[in-house]
């Protein structure tokens, strides 16, 4: 006679063998995997998906964020142009210094200048904004001319104004909430 505690157990079981199933899934069809996943209520939680990044960022995407932690670090992983949206949006949801962590180690410099600004370290947020800007600069100009040259000047152009543009926007921040006169004139 099946009692509900084996009921629980062959679910279990059956979600296992289903999640371990998902590797080859996702190879042949990512689109479908995530389907099953949504529609079959397979993962309770993104930390089931952990061989699996790109299934767990879009699992995480798709529901409330609960990891900030988790999700931030496969957005450096998978989406680094990502992560400066994502922190700047969603300020005090996950711990700073790791955070900061991540992006140093992912040399993601825009959400690490956003970072330092708001954990009070403004000179080294500029410093360090003017030093991506001075990248994308000097790679612009270094860059190997290629037959996509319209498509990658596109790219580059984006990418120094959104240099710029979170430069603009510390700037601003700043010069409003913390500092005297001369201290925003000297920023800017």
């Amino acid at each position: 006679k099946e009692t509900p505690k084996h009921k629980t157990i062959a679910r279990e079981a059956l979600d296992k063998a289903i999640v371990k199933s998902l590797k080859l899934l996702l190879l042949l069809a990512p689109d479908e995997a995530m389907d099953l996943i949504n529609t079959h209520d397979i993962v309770s939680n993104a930390a089931q998906l952990g061989d699996f990044p790109e299934l767990q960022y879009e699992y995480m995407k798709s529901r409330e964020i609960k990891d900030h932690l988790l999700f931030i670090r496969l957005l450096a992983e998978l989406h680094p142009n990502d992560l400066y949206d994502f922190v700047s949006k969603t300020d005090g949801m996950y711990p700073l210094d790791e955070t900061l962590a991540i992006c140093r180690e992912r040399n993601i410099k825009d959400a690490a200048a956003y970072l330092l600004d708001r954990m009070g370290n403004l000179d080294a947020a500029l410093d360090l904004i003017i030093e991506h800007i001075d990248d994308i600069r000097s790679r612009n100009r270094n860059g190997v001319k290629t037959e996509t040259v319209p498509v990658e000047e596109t790219l580059k152009q984006s990418a120094m104004e959104h240099a710029v543009e979170v430069a603009i926007r510390m700037c601003e921040r700043n010069s409003l909430t913390n500092l005297d006169e001369s201290q925003a004139q000297k920023m800017w």
